[in-house]
């Protein structure tokens, strides 16, 4: 698994304006030795086994479908809205994403590091989650059950980051170089009814452990048998993943 750590959220990033003491705010980095393009970061983090995992559960529970497609296109600047989420702000190597109930943010930024002759990027994720209009402007009064999925929240986040940064690391995907701002990903939409399985394959053990985890979660769960099938198609071949 890519290292991952916390860190202070700089002061130019989009999301340090919710770093005011009344919204909860993090900021996990790792580094990849290779030059990554923000489009090819963006779509890569969309694309991978584990978010498109989340996709499918935004997909059935709120009626919010998305595809790899309209992941590429987000990540290329021709998309203000994506799955669950709209744009709020974007800069050439940062954009920040706000949740369609205003609750919670999400924020992607890469920048070069300097690593001797290897060319490197860091990648940033970072999220936000505000108080309700209506409740006490302090971090304390974000309510109990963001208290209790803080730390779900943190491991989730690291698992995201290193799923995009081994998406990355692993491929050229179909030849097209990483550093390429028209980087395509093959795979298959995503909607309510029914997920293919094809493009989602994990290739690395860390993923694979990551998504077993997931779904010993949702066969635990009182999910509608639906959604359950569909998850289990996302990779069909984790034993522990079988729902049905």
């Amino acid at each position: 698994m890519p290292a991952i750590r916390p860190h202070p959220l700089p002061e130019h990033a989009l999301l340090a304006k919710y770093a005011n003491g009344v919204a909860y705010t993090d900021c996990y980095i790792t580094d990849v030795p290779m030059r990554v393009s923000h489009a090819a970061y963006v779509e890569a983090f969309y694309t991978t086994a584990v978010f498109k995992l989340e996709r499918l559960l935004l997909a059935w529970f709120v009626s919010r479908p998305s595809s790899d497609v309209q992941a590429r296109r987000l990540a290329a600047g021709e998309l203000d809205s994506f799955a669950a989420w709209d744009v709020e702000a974007r800069s050439v190597n940062q954009l920040l994403m706000c949740d369609f109930q205003g609750r919670t943010r999400s924020w992607l930024m890469v920048a070069p590091v300097q690593s001797g002759d290897q060319a490197t990027t860091r990648l940033y994720f970072g999220s936000a989650v505000v108080p309700a209009a209506n409740k006490p402007t302090s971090n304390a009064g974000l309510g109990i059950a963001f208290r209790g999925l803080l730390r779900f929240h943190k491991v989730y986040s690291k698992i995201l980051l290193s799923s995009a940064s081994s998406r990355l690391a692993r491929s050229t995907f179909g030849d097209r170089d990483v550093h390429d701002d028209a980087l395509g990903l093959a795979g298959p939409h995503i909607g309510a009814a029914a997920v293919t399985h094809d493009a989602f394959l994990i290739r690395d053990s860390s993923q694979s452990a990551a998504c077993a985890h997931a779904f010993r979660w949702l066969r635990r769960s009182h999910l509608p048998p639906p959604v359950r099938s569909a998850a289990y198609q996302v990779h069909p071949r984790l034993p522990s993943a079988r729902l049905n």
